[in-house]
């Protein structure tokens, strides 16, 4: 199947739905990321344990979209990764 380029190459309402899947995973992998945090900052005892807590969030949600997008491939039924993961 070729890549599609555009939006345009898509089927009728595929477009839609597509955006509705990334909105979806998108949002997903936040509240997954955004409970984690919260978790962390609960079981912080120290200022140094909140800090690691709010590092930690700040580097993860730089691969939110990566993490969303694996969500995606999941969902299409993906269960090994791609040879650029491995």
């Amino acid at each position: 199947m070729p890549m599609l380029e555009t939006a345009g190459d898509l089927p009728a309402g595929g477009a839609v739905e597509h955006l509705a899947k990334e909105m979806t995973a998108l949002c997903q992998c936040g509240y997954d990321l955004y409970a984690d945090y919260i978790s962390a900052l609960a079981q912080a005892r120290s200022p140094e344990a909140v800090l690691i807590a709010n590092t930690r969030f700040m580097t993860e949600s730089f691969g939110l979209a990566a993490r969303s997008a694996g969500l995606m491939f999941q969902g299409e039924g993906l269960r090994a990764p791609l040879l650029c993961d491995a």
